[in-house]
């Protein structure tokens, strides 16, 4: 998802407020993933580093 918002690239400038917009589309569900399975996460982690 993310390498298509250089399709945004224009030859003559770039259109922020729309790459602007795709970038926050592209992380706000890794970041809600991640802060409701973040307990699990870092248990995972501190479990596999333990063996």
């Amino acid at each position: 998802i993310s390498t298509s918002l250089f399709r945004f690239q224009g030859p003559f400038g770039v259109n922020w407020e729309i790459i602007s917009a795709g970038a926050i589309l592209v992380i706000l569900p890794t970041l809600v993933v991640f802060l409701a399975l973040q307990r699990l996460i870092y248990a995972g982690f501190a479990a596999g580093s333990s063996k």
